[in-house]
């Protein structure tokens, strides 16, 4: 590979450059390389970079062709684009339910939060109301068995519901 003769309008690139420049991981370039067998200048110490021919094809104005190393790693920019595209224009319907699914579950777990606070509230008022029962019931046989002393203006206080604060 290194005593093949390329022309130089070809740039030289450390794996590191060119994976800049492609926008996928080093690995990936050493591989690309060694795949489409690009041409190589070795290094000639210990510590010294190894250079690659990119084809320039591959290299666009110096824009990755992907920026993550997805199913569209390696493919032209107008081909991306294009798929980018379509896409979007599937995804771009899907966005919007899903915006309309957490409006809806937004609004539901307000109405969950009232409806549970009036639910305490009633259990509440049903407590209260079931000791006043209470209440009342044990006044009530208590003055039918004749344990309560009724009171007379003039023989003492007058008489008073335990009800009446």
């Amino acid at each position: 590979m290194a005593d093949e003769l390329v022309p130089v309008s070809e740039p030289w690139l450390t794996y590191i450059e060119a994976a800049e420049r492609l926008g996928v991981s080093v690995e990936a370039v050493r591989a690309m390389a060694r795949r489409d067998g690009w041409p190589e200048q070795r290094a000639n110490g210990i510590g010294q970079v190894v250079r690659v021919q990119v084809p320039p094809d591959l290299l666009t104005n110096g824009r990755p062709l992907a920026t993550t190393g997805g199913a569209t790693a390696g493919l032209p920019l107008a081909m991306r684009e294009a798929i980018e595209t379509a896409v979007e224009g599937v995804v771009g319907p899907l966005r919007e339910e899903l915006a309309r699914a957490t409006e809806r579950a937004e609004r539901a777990e307000r109405q969950v939060a009232v409806l549970r606070a009036k639910l305490i509230a009633s259990r509440l008022a049903g407590e209260k109301a079931r000791a006043e029962v209470a209440e009342l019931r044990d006044y009530g046989t208590a003055v039918l068995k004749g344990r309560v002393r009724r009171g007379w203006l003039p023989w003492g206080k007058p008489w008073k519901s335990p009800l009446e604060p």
